[in-house]
């Protein structure tokens, strides 16, 4: 994760918990450089390439849960974004890329805002 990316995160992140403080926000750290030896260890513990970086746990209509992939303007998402995504939609959630925090704000309202 870039840095714009880890700092467009961190506000996104405090407006939900301000704005949405009894509703589960996670973020997997699955990103950076790290050692194989460290890497392994992580996979044996079940962490999976590719994660979004925000879970919102709170099912809405249809949906079991909103999964956002932060990215900094021009950014991509990899191949293993690509499969984890897929795989989560066909999971049952809403799934999107966000490249600021108006995008991530329209998002959540918009999601929780849809009839249970």
């Amino acid at each position: 994760m870039s840095l714009k990316e880890a700092d467009l995160q961190k506000s996104c992140v405090k407006w939900f918990r301000h704005q949405y403080p009894n509703i589960l926000l996670h973020h997997s750290p699955n990103e950076g450089k790290r050692s194989p030896q460290y890497m392994n260890w992580l996979k044996t513990l079940g962490t999976l390439p590719g994660c979004p970086d925000i879970l919102i746990f709170e099912a809405r209509g249809k949906w079991h849960g909103l999964a956002i992939e932060m990215k900094a303007p021009g950014g991509k998402l990899t191949d293993n974004q690509e499969w984890f995504i897929q795989k989560l939609q066909a999971a049952g959630w809403q799934c999107h890329e966000c490249r600021g925090i108006e995008e991530f704000m329209s998002i959540v309202i918009k999601y929780l805002l849809t009839e249970i």
